[in-house]
């Protein structure tokens, strides 16, 4: 039933809500290729923030709602652009 669904023309057309709701604030939507994590600079920031996040746990619930916010934070803009042009690199090759 899905896949019959989806391949209809006013189904294929349909922005899902997400979407709409991003773009309604004037910001862009971006869906990326599943489980392709050297398509995804989020899946990059997401390593960095875990490897600071690993390296001042103590293995403790509270500790860890702190670390998480903190972890993030660390992730620098300059790196961030860096992992978008990384993965734009790839997308390229793809391509």
């Amino acid at each position: 039933m899905q896949r019959l669904l989806s391949s209809q023309p006013d189904f294929m057309v349909e922005k899902p809500l997400l979407q709409i709701v991003i773009e309604r604030r004037s910001h862009k939507c971006l869906f990326l290729p599943k489980f392709h994590c050297e398509l995804n600079p989020i899946e990059m920031v997401w390593g960095q923030a875990k490897q600071c996040f690993r390296e001042m746990a103590d293995g403790t619930f509270p500790r860890a709602k702190v670390l998480v916010p903190e972890s993030l934070d660390k992730v620098s803009a300059q790196n961030i652009r860096q992992y978008f042009c990384h993965c734009d690199r790839y997308l390229d090759a793809y391509r």
